[in-house]
């Protein structure tokens, strides 16, 4: 219904779905935007929203990657800091991004997260290394 909606508004794309996670409740940014606090839940419901849009003939942007629901910064107005370990990071922000592969594009998110390197996610060096490793390369395919 909202895929073609858009479509009768001539818009050919929608920058959704979101895939980040809410495990934050202090997170000024995402709140209700996101499907919840359960990887697999978001994963399943994003690919939904993303299998509409794309019914309806839209491209779609998966964000925020690599997540912003673990944050209580608004990447607006600062630079939001993601202090979980590697593990813990990967098993409860980056497996829905294991939906990729079905979506169109991916928007990034401006975050800082340590675990994975320095500087943002969004403009990092590691960004190649890490953030985008070859599927299998880890348990979530990251």
């Amino acid at each position: 219904m909202l895929g073609d909606l858009l479509a009768a508004c001539d818009l050919d794309l929608d920058l959704a779905p979101v895939l980040d996670v809410s495990t934050d409740p202090a997170n000024p940014v995402i709140g209700t935007r996101a499907f919840g606090d359960d990887p697999d839940r978001v994963a399943a419901h994003a690919r939904a929203f993303a299998a509409g849009l794309v019914e309806a003939g839209l491209a779609t942007c998966a964000k925020h990657f690599p997540g912003h629901g673990a944050t209580a910064a608004d990447s607006h107005t600062a630079l939001p800091l993601i202090d979980l370990d590697a593990q813990q990071f990967e098993r409860e922000h980056l497996a829905p991004w294991r939906i990729v592969p079905w979506l169109d594009s991916v928007m990034t998110a401006h975050v800082l997260v340590p675990a994975y390197g320095e500087g943002p996610a969004s403009i990092s060096p590691c960004r190649g290394r890490c953030w985008t490793a070859s599927p299998g390369a880890s348990s979530t395919g990251w």
